[in-house]
């Protein structure tokens, strides 16, 4: 009780001086302390010794005049960070930019958690990238936000991280009242393709591995007896999937969240600028293009599944024609 006492005060300090970082380096002009103090809504002696503390970070690094003390108002220089929350370079934080830019772009809702860590990566990263963290928190704020599914999203990451099973109440596609499910989660995966968050993980309730969307999701608990559609107080134990394998396992699929067993090759030919904007990009592992005589290019992938990759065929209109197989080619015909 006492280190988890010790870890919250620690914490604490750790998100202040972040954000009285993040304020030095907002204003041209500088705060006082008092002002300091209000906004952090702490003492300005407090404020005092976090200033101290910064100082002695920075006169390690040999920057001249720290902290820029004018008329007692404080502000940090460009580019001065004492509190860096990663050892990274310069290439190394354009690439986890580029990794929150990718989430903010295929996210259809306000992350509150990602919102956060973007709060934190402004106040550390250097001139350009700030200011393109900055945009990108904006954009997160831009979006809505839905706190039952933040706390869902809580109560789920914290079973996947300490291995524990929850009750989810789960409204499936087609059904017009949720079921409970007993779940235990391996894996929580986003999908570029969809924009959602899928849990990966075992169906005590139905006894299989299965896949959930987050946004169908409509309430989390505890698993207690009470609770329990089968009223176990304990859930036989089952052997857990190694997540390595589990997502080697997805990552066939096209969307990278669909957990099946089918094989298909599917084969697509491309026609129009199609054909050359389809071979730009690497649209999954397993996918190669050929050039044909006429002009056309042909993509061929195997995948465990045809529904997710549908959507994406159809995205082409006119310019992509399926050859194989004869399942896809009819669903694409009863979409279009």
């Amino acid at each position: 009780m006492v280190s988890n006492k010790k870890w919250d005060e620690e914490h604490t300090q750790l998100e202040r001086r972040l954000e009285l970082q993040r304020l030095l380096h907002s204003s041209p002009g500088g705060f006082t302390a008092g002002e300091l103090a209000k906004r952090l809504t702490c003492s300005t002696r407090t404020v005092q010794r976090d200033l101290d503390y910064f100082r002695s970070l920075l006169d390690q690094t040999g920057v001249v005049d720290p902290l820029e003390a004018t008329a007692d108002r404080y502000r940090l220089r460009p580019g001065e960070f004492p509190l860096p929350m990663l050892q990274l370079d310069k290439n190394e934080a354009r690439a986890l930019l580029f990794s929150l830019r990718l989430l903010s772009q295929s996210s259809t809702e306000q992350d509150a958690d990602a919102a956060t860590l973007l709060d934190k990566l402004a106040a550390v990263f250097p001139g350009p990238l700030a200011q393109q963290v900055a945009f990108t928190r904006s954009s997160f704020g831009q979006r809505p936000l839905d706190k039952e599914q933040t706390k869902r999203l809580h109560l789920l990451s914290d079973a996947w991280m300490a291995e524990e099973i929850v009750v989810m109440r789960y409204r499936a596609v087609g059904r017009e009242t949720p079921s409970k499910v007993c779940f235990e989660p391996y894996l929580l995966e986003p999908s570029a393709s969809t924009g959602a968050t899928y849990l990966i993980g075992y169906n005590h309730t139905r006894g299989r591995i299965g896949t959930f969307k987050l946004d169908r999701v409509e309430k989390v608990d505890k698993h207690h007896k009470l609770l329990c559609p089968d009223a176990f107080e304990r859930h036989p134990a089952v052997a857990r999937e190694d997540s390595a394998e589990l997502m080697a396992r997805i990552a066939r699929s096209w969307s990278g969240v669909v957990l099946a067993d089918g094989d298909y090759e599917a084969v697509v030919d491309f026609h129009g600028d199609s054909a050359i904007r389809a071979r730009e990009s690497r649209w999954h592992p397993d996918s190669t293009f050929t050039p044909l005589d006429d002009g056309r290019v042909r993509m061929t992938i195997r995948l465990p599944e045809l529904f997710d990759f549908l959507p994406w065929v159809l995205s082409w209109g006119n310019e992509a024609e399926v050859v194989a197989p004869e399942r896809l080619a009819e669903m694409v015909r009863e979409r279009r």
